[in-house]
C-alpha cells in the first residue's frame, strides 16, 4: 500500500529499515503510485509499499544510497527518464533496480497507453495541432540549447507561452550566430508524445478537453486515473520490468 505522504531520503530509507514489508517501490510521486498501485492485482497475495519521494532527484538520492538497506529488503527504484531521453542514461544509472520511464516522463507514457488525443473533439483537432506545432517550435529550442550548454526554462506552461507573444518571441528569438535546430525539431514532431516534457503536453491537451463549452470535460488526474486502470504496453511493460527487478513472480509462485 502507498505511503499517506511524500517521504525524504532519509525518511524513506529509515522506512524501509523498520518496515516488516519485504518489498518497496520508491517512486516519485503521486501519479507513480496511482500507476503503480494496480501491482496489488498482478500480485494481490503480496504485500509491498509504495513510498513516494517528492521528485525524480530524491529517487536517484535513494538509490545512490541503497547499500544503507538492510539487505533483506528488497527495493526497486523508479523514476522519470527526464533529459536523459536526449542525452542517453550516465553508466552509474544503468541498473535492474532503476525503472526509468519510456518516455520523458510517466505522463508521456500514459499520454500515449491513454491515447489522450483522441478525446479531442474533431471540431477542436485543428486549433489542438496549430497550438502543439507552435509549443513545438519553442520546446524544441528550448531543449536543444540546453542540451548544448545553454540552459534554458524548458518547463514553461504550454498554455502561459503560448498565451504570452512577447515571451514566446523573446524564447524563440535565436542568438548571433545561432541557427535553429530544423532536424532536432523534426525528431521531436516524429515523436512528441515519448520526447517532450509529459507536464506540460498533458497542461496542452487538458486545455483542449476541459473548456467550459465542452459536454464531457476532463482534468490532468482524470485522465491519469483512466490510463492506469486501463493499462496499456508502455506501462504494463514498466510493470513487468518492476515485478522482474523485485522477483515477485518467483515471489508469488511461493506463497
Amino acid at each position: 500500500m502507498p505511503s499517506s505522504s511524500v517521504l525524504s531520503p532519509d525518511e524513506c530509507i529509515a522506512t524501509i529499515n523498520r518496515s516488516n514489508i519485504k518489498v518497496h517501490l520508491v517512486l516519485e510521486g503521486k501519479s507513480d503510485a496511482i500507476v503503480f498501485r494496480s501491482l496489488e492485482k498482478n500480485f494481490p497475495n503480496l504485500e509491498f509499499s509504495l513510498l513516494p519521494v517528492g521528485g525524480r532527484s530524491n529517487v536517484l538520492r535513494v538509490f545512490e544510497r541503497r547499500n544503507e538497506v538492510s539487505i533483506e529488503k528488497k527495493v526497486v527504484f523508479v523514476a522519470d527518464r527526464d533529459f536523459w531521453v536526449h542525452t542517453g542514461v550516465p553508466g552509474q544509472y544503468l541498473n535492474q533496480v532503476l525503472i526509468l520511464t519510456h518516455g520523458y516522463s510517466i505522463e508521456n507514457d500514459l499520454v500515449v497507453d491513454g491515447e489522450f488525443e483522441s478525446y479531442i473533439y474533431n471540431i477542436d483537432k485543428d486549433s489542438y495541432r496549430t497550438e502543439l506545432e507552435e509549443f513545438l517550435g519553442w520546446h524544441a529550442l528550448a531543449v536543444w540549447r540546453t542540451k548544448n550548454g545553454n540552459t534554458r526554462c524548458i518547463s514553461f506552461d504550454p498554455v502561459h507561452i503560448l498565451s504570452d507573444s512577447a515571451l514566446y518571441s523573446k524564447e524563440t528569438q535565436l542568438d548571433v550566430h545561432e541557427k535553429y535546430p530544423t532536424d532536432f525539431l523534426n525528431r521531436l514532431r516524429n515523436s512528441y508524445r515519448l520526447l517532450t516534457r509529459g507536464k506540460s503536453l498533458l497542461a496542452l491537451i487538458v486545455k483542449h478537453l476541459s473548456y467550459k463549452e465542452r459536454d464531457v470535460r476532463f482534468r490532468s488526474d482524470n485522465l491519469i486515473g483512466l490510463a492506469a486502470a486501463r493499462g496499456g504496453p508502455l506501462t504494463n511493460r514498466l510493470k513487468l520490468r518492476i515485478a522482474e527487478a523485485a522477483d515477485l513472480r518467483r515471489d508469488a509462485e511461493r506463497a
